[in-house]
């Protein structure tokens, strides 16, 4: 049976251009997904009017949510591609599909023009770009991972995991300088759209990245065996899933839903909102390199440990602060919670990847993450507004990430080493 052996010997080193091909994938699923979270206040009038600007922020992270609960599907798919074919061939398939989608979001009327369909196909669009996104986290860890030294996967997941970093540093960053170069009124009427064409670029140059890439066809098995061996361990992957739970509703709250929420709830200046996730996927990008060789030396699953544990104590506290409305502060909760997020990334990816064999690996782990990120971190903040507005609490939701953390810790100190991790099934 092949094994991570076969595919690379494990004394050479990892080409960049199979990095960049892990990475830009996940980086622009990231953009899209930032840049969504960042256009939340400018979508809800233009798409969900309603006389309550609550209800049409709801409705906008609603449509948000729908989009990541579609990655379950698309990872099903795009991973039982990359098992049944190659993994490159999953790659270029769920890279294009975002392209097109991510271009047809950029000219999508508003509703003023075309009445309710244009909810109906921003929801569509959301649902197509979910399929597209679904294909990527999973898989791209499983491409680098198995072309990895396996002294150094742990480093190597790290390289994938600076594709979401970037991606958050560039939305956040085209965001804020369109803030800074249009008018209110400009943003409105088109800057949202060059945010969102801006994937487009992004996706057709990781075509071509990935299209120079090899990669050797893993499995001969059919494709209702490739299922079944893969249902035969949903006991271990709901385990693997609620191990993601902490750190996808944390970097998903923090990136997704923290600047729209200090600028709508508690009328923190919008262009601070917007820098602070600059700072903070900054943060990440430098000690993410690190991470990944601490998980290597200690081992992933205690360098996840440290990372969940440390969340859990520290979201409440750090989040508490923006309610002071000090702009330096903002800044340097987004920086020390994004350099926190990057210890548990790498080691997190490596764990669960690890966790099941190379033939069942791409569906397995690409479902695992897509029902964390996705059904889990996706709905983070629909219910983050809604248990905000039961509860009255600005901070209730910061309650909610934290709960979720301690979760994930508890996972992590349960389970036993020999059962979680790259040793597993090597």
């Amino acid at each position: 049976m092949p094994n991570d052996q076969t595919v690379r010997d494990a004394t050479r080193p990892l080409p960049p251009r199979l990095l960049a091909a892990g990475a830009i994938g996940t980086g622009l699923e990231f953009y899209d997904l930032i840049v969504y979270g960042l256009m939340a206040a400018t979508l809800a009038p233009l798409f969900f009017p309603s006389e309550s600007a609550s209800a049409s922020l709801i409705a906008v992270f609603a449509a948000f949510a729908v989009g990541l609960i579609a990655r379950i599907a698309g990872g099903a798919i795009f991973g039982w591609l990359a098992d049944r074919f190659t993994r490159r061939a999953s790659l270029i398939g769920s890279i294009l599909t975002m392209a097109v989608s991510s271009g047809l979001l950029a000219v999508l009327p508003t509703f003023a023009t075309i009445g309710v369909a244009a909810p109906i196909l921003l929801v569509v669009l959301r649902l197509a770009q979910g399929l597209a996104v679904g294909g990527e986290l999973g898989v791209s860890y499983v491409f680098v991972r198995e072309h990895a030294p396996k002294r150094h996967r742990v480093t190597a997941m790290s390289a994938v995991g600076a594709g979401p970093a970037l991606g958050i540093l560039f939305s956040a960053s085209v965001v804020a300088v369109l803030h800074l170069a249009l008018t209110d009124e400009q943003f409105t009427s088109f800057g949202w759209r060059i945010a969102f064409g801006l994937g487009v670029v992004i996706a057709l140059v990781g075509l071509l990245i990935r299209r120079r890439v090899g990669d050797q066809a893993v499995t001969a098995a059919a494709g209702r065996k490739i299922w079944f061996d893969a249902a035969r361990q949903s006991g271990r992957m709901i385990l693997n899933v609620l191990a993601l739970a902490g750190i996808a509703v944390g970097f998903v709250g923090l990136f997704v839903f923290v600047p729209t929420w200090a600028v709508v709830t508690l009328h923190a200046d919008a262009q601070a909102a917007h820098f602070a996730p600059i700072a903070g996927a900054l943060a990440a990008l430098v000690v993410l390199p690190f991470c990944g060789r601490l998980g290597d030396y200690i081992g992933a699953r205690i360098t996840a440990l440290i990372g969940t544990v440390v969340l859990a104590v520290a979201l409440v506290p750090l989040l508490s602060v923006f309610t002071e409305g000090s702009t330096t502060a903002m800044v340097l909760v987004f920086c020390f919670l994004g350099a926190l997020t990057s210890v548990c990334i790498p080691s997190i990816a490596a764990l669960t990847v690890g966790l099941y064999r190379h033939t069942i690996r791409g569906l397995s782990a690409s479902l695992v993450f897509n029902v964390a990120y996705g059904a889990i971190g996706g709905t983070t903040p629909v219910i983050a507004m809604w248990l905000n507005e039961t509860t009255g609490n600005p901070l209730a939701f910061a309650w909610y990430l934290a709960g979720l953390c301690v979760l994930s810790s508890i996972v992590l100190i349960a389970l036993r080493p020999q059962s979680f991790g790259p040793q597993s099934f090597d």
